[in-house]
């Protein structure tokens, strides 16, 4: 029913509205479509929010993701009980999240995902990313993953290999987006490396290098993902790092565009 009143409230802007709990981390997770051409800046105020001025500064298309993102991320708040805030855009263009809540956005093409939780203890990331193909394929096996990910993604995830490259890529955007608000600048693909597949659709990742004290290298990281029919979602939610390389984090669930 939410998400029926969702597509209502945002007159059309936002459909194909998938809401997702995750109670055991406190958290949803929020997948709509949306329709650039119904974009309208007055949907902020429907959820109780100021038109944010940089929205001025933006092209069409950038401006209507922006919407997108900002209004994916008021209904996770509205899931979980609070109130939607502005969330401004922060150092490298990251979201800046109001106090009480955490969270992570991302969109592809017309499609738009955000992972929103309650707990100040917990990492979020996430992205989506459409199948790659053609010369972006080319670009993700040349530039963003290693010798040793290259043969992982062509005979190692019991996936096509545009697939299994497009998920490697993905999760070390997921990985990116999660540990940013740490590390505090940008780092580049090369920093985790994928191992290999776990069960329950997850992907088992290491540091290559020391990040932060908190983040040394060896440190595994395991983001979740979920495959559509044209493209995949990774995601990660789990404990704040401040333990030793080795230990694992369980998720439930980097071109950087942190501002997704």
């Amino acid at each position: 029913m939410l998400s029926v009143t969702a597509v209502t409230r945002t007159q059309g802007f936002l459909n194909e509205i998938e809401i997702i709990p995750l109670p055991a981390q406190g958290a949803v997770l929020i997948e709509a479509r949306f329709d650039p051409l119904r974009a309208d800046p007055r949907l902020f105020e429907v959820f109780g929010m100021s038109i944010p001025q940089a929205l001025d500064r933006m092209a069409d298309k950038r401006a209507a993701e922006f919407l997108a993102g900002r209004l994916v991320a008021a209904l996770g708040a509205e899931a979980l009980g609070v109130a939607p805030q502005e969330i401004v855009i922060g150092p490298g263009r990251a979201p800046l999240w109001p106090a009480g809540l955490a969270g992570s956005i991302t969109h592809s093409g017309q499609r738009c995902a955000c992972l929103v939780t309650r707990r100040a203890d917990l990492i979020c990331g996430i992205d989506l990313e459409h199948i790659a193909q053609g010369a972006a394929l080319r670009a993700i096996m040349d530039r963003c993953l290693s010798g040793p990910e290259r043969m992982l993604a062509q005979q190692g995830l019991g996936l096509p290999a545009d697939q299994a490259a497009t998920l490697m890529f993905s999760a070390k955007e997921t990985i990116f987006k999660a540990l940013y608000p740490t590390v505090g600048r940008i780092f580049g693909f090369d920093a985790a490396e994928v191992a290999r597949d776990l069960e329950g659709r997850a992907l088992l990742l290491h540091l290559t290098d020391a990040l932060h004290p908190t983040l040394p290298a060896g440190l595994a990281l395991a983001p979740r993902y979920i495959l559509r029919a044209d493209h995949l979602l990774t995601l990660i939610i789990a404990p704040r790092p401040a333990f030793s390389a080795g230990d694992s984090t369980d998720g439930s669930g980097a071109g950087r565009d942190i501002a997704r």
